[in-house]
């Protein structure tokens, strides 16, 4: 068992050893490597911040670097020697860096179930990092916040994210990645009857399931916004015009829901409560 400030040493290390590797001379195995692998991988000060300045996509991507750089510094140590020979690696003489920092860096089995989603990877820094809002709070993040989002907007948004995730699909410049993940989204989103009766009568595996799936097209289109996936100046303008009516993707429990607290998120997802009748 690591502690904390062992597991941001070794995620501060690895980056240290990528440089090390993109340093070599020009046209060797080492500077190749170091150099495909620092890119996205976070910065030693977004790490000291234990990745809170990463949201969304971002901090997607971001973890999705940090398993492959362990895997890659497995294959350093040599615990894969035959697949290192297969790729060709000769980085020797970093093994023994390699071997001190694979003790405190994060197990491939933790990391393999955040890379599902943003979701996914905010749990797993939450938990690994103590990231905010940390292991406790998301065991106990059951109480929506309050947000300033207009009730008729976000209804109105919410109705429209099956089209708007639609046209992603049809978007020329939109990256595969962004593609897939806008027609898996788009199959766990609620349909317009479920809408209609404000998910009245659901299970509560499938109002979790339409939580998360309202969360990751939140995240999807935020990603559009910050340009961390690129697209038309079309999408683009769609995607800001609905986004402007739909909560922050981090405003969302990452703690599935139970029975007692569904009925507060429904209302709050659809602006519903007592307070927000005045604007309909």
């Amino acid at each position: 068992m690591t502690t904390m400030e062992e597991r941001v040493s070794a995620l501060k290390a690895a980056r240290a050893l990528l440089l090390q590797l993109a340093g070599q001379p020009d046209g060797t195995e080492a500077a190749r490597i170091g150099r495909w692998y620092l890119q996205d991988y976070p910065k030693e000060v977004v790490i000291s911040h234990r990745l809170l300045d990463l949201q969304g996509y971002r901090l997607l991507m971001a973890v999705r670097r940090i398993e492959r750089v362990g895997a890659l510094l497995e294959q350093v140590e040599g615990r894969q020697a035959q697949h290192a020979q297969a790729l060709e690696l000769d980085l020797g003489p970093w093994s023994d860096e390699a071997r001190r920092i694979v003790r405190h860096y994060p197990p491939p089995h933790e990391l393999a179930t955040a890379l599902h989603s943003p979701r996914d990877a905010r749990v797993w820094a939450a938990f690994y990092l103590d990231r905010p809002p940390g292991r406790l709070g998301v065991l106990r993040s059951d109480e929506p916040p309050t947000v300033s989002v207009r009730a008729v907007g976000r209804r109105s948004a919410l109705r429209c994210l099956p089209s708007v995730l639609a046209s992603l699909e049809r978007d020329p410049i939109l990256p595969p990645w962004g593609v897939a993940e806008a027609q898996q989204v788009m199959t766990l989103l609620p349909s317009r009857s479920e809408l209609g009766c404000r998910l009245a009568g659901l299970s509560v595996n499938r109002l979790n399931q339409v939580f998360a799936a309202v969360e990751r097209a939140c995240q999807l289109l935020e990603a559009l916004v910050d340009r961390t996936f690129p697209a038309s100046i079309r999408t683009q303008a769609r995607v800001q015009r609905i986004s402007r009516h739909l909560p922050h993707s981090e405003a969302f429990s990452v703690a599935f829901l139970g029975k007692k607290v569904s009925r507060t998120w429904i209302q709050w997802l659809f602006a519903a409560g007592p307070e927000n009748r005045r604007e309909d």
